[in-house]
């Protein structure tokens, strides 16, 4: 059985981003990950699926330098087991800046995240075969 994983981005602000560093590990992508250019609207930045039968689980991190010298980092993780076998496992989606300076950032993030068709919940948590992100990033100048 697959995994499959998706993110997506919207850049609200004036400027353009190119990715600094991207990480996939012990999956398929279908997708490189994808310039955010000024004012861009539902962009597929990266993808991947876990491979049937892996004996791994697969991870994808993306990091974007922003003008004010902050970090964006994305980071989807679909690992191989939680309870000893490979047939299910739980997929974790991040989204956070770093490095952000003393002065504080420019920005805000805001996404969702669905699991198949149903929104992320840490307490119930669904079960399924797709992880789907969206990540908008506001410029507050």
């Amino acid at each position: 059985m697959t995994r499959n994983a998706i993110c997506y981005v919207t850049n609200t602000t004036p400027w353009g981003y190119n990715p600094q560093d991207f990480d996939l590990m012990h999956g398929r992508t279908n997708k490189s990950p994808q310039d955010i250019g000024p004012n861009a609207t539902n962009i597929e930045l990266f993808s991947f699926y876990k491979t049937p039968g892996s004996m791994h689980g697969s991870t994808a991190h993306v990091q974007y330098r922003l003008l004010d010298n902050s970090m964006l980092y994305i980071a989807i993780n679909c690992p191989f087991t939680q309870d000893g076998t490979s047939g299910y496992s739980n997929c974790y989606f991040y989204a956070g800046l770093i490095d952000v300076p003393s002065t504080g950032t420019l920005y805000t993030l805001d996404y969702t995240v669905e699991i198949g068709s149903s929104q992320m919940n840490p307490t119930d948590p669904p079960n399924a075969d797709t992880v789907t992100a969206n990540l908008t990033i506001y410029y507050n100048a």
